[in-house]
This record gives structure tokens, C-alpha cells and sequence, in this order.
């Protein structure tokens, strides 16, 4: 996954690898740990939503290197 995520760094879809890793941290610690502090599950649901944007930006920025490499149509 490590090798995907820095092609699309090269590739300009993705700002850096690194902060996908951040942001596949906590999708894990929420998916995959059993939260039982109400805390920790609220500032884990709010780190993971001011990621929106970053997320948001990253699907825009594969759609239109796909659309450019003529993979899927407008």
C-alpha cells in the first residue's frame, strides 16, 4: 500500500503519503479497536471529520487524472 500511496504522491493526486498513513491511523483505531470511553470515540469521529476536505480533494484529484488519461468519461 506504502508503494501506491507514493505514486500518487508522484503523480500529484495526493498531497503526501505520510498524512494518507495519519489519516488510515485513526479509520483503524475506529474500525478496528473497541472504543469504550464516549472521549476518545468523539475525538476520534472529530480528527477523522476534519479530514473531509483532504479526502474530498483526493477523490477530485483521481477522478481527473483518470478522466485526463481517458480512463472514464466526463
Amino acid at each position: 500500500m506504502v508503494d501506491n500511496l507514493d505514486r500518487a504522491e508522484k503523480l500529484g493526486v495526493l498531497d503526501s503519503a505520510d498524512g494518507w498513513l495519519e489519516i488510515r491511523q485513526i479509520r483503524n483505531q475506529m474500525i478496528h479497536e473497541y472504543i469504550e470511553s464516549p472521549q476518545i470515540l468523539a475525538d476520534a469521529l472529530n480528527t477523522a471529520y476534519g479530514y473531509q476536505e483532504k479526502l474530498m480533494a483526493f477523490a477530485q484529484a483521481m477522478l481527473t487524472d483518470a478522466e485526463q488519461r481517458h480512463l472514464i468519461e466526463n
